[in-house]
């Protein structure tokens, strides 16, 4: 029971951390050009690929 609740408290951490980065991201991304944007958005997918 409590390493489930564990997991869950884990779980939600990483999914506010990841919401987190992701705001911080979209604006990051958003004042800079397209071809930047869309340059940074593949770094920024494959950096999570391989962080989760």
């Amino acid at each position: 029971m409590s390493d489930e609740s564990d997991f869950d408290v884990s779980l939600q951490l990483r999914n506010i951390l990841l919401g987190t980065m992701c705001n911080c991201a979209v604006i990051f991304f958003a004042s800079r050009n397209c071809s930047l944007n869309i340059f940074g958005w593949i770094i920024f997918y494959s950096l999570l690929i391989k962080l989760f």
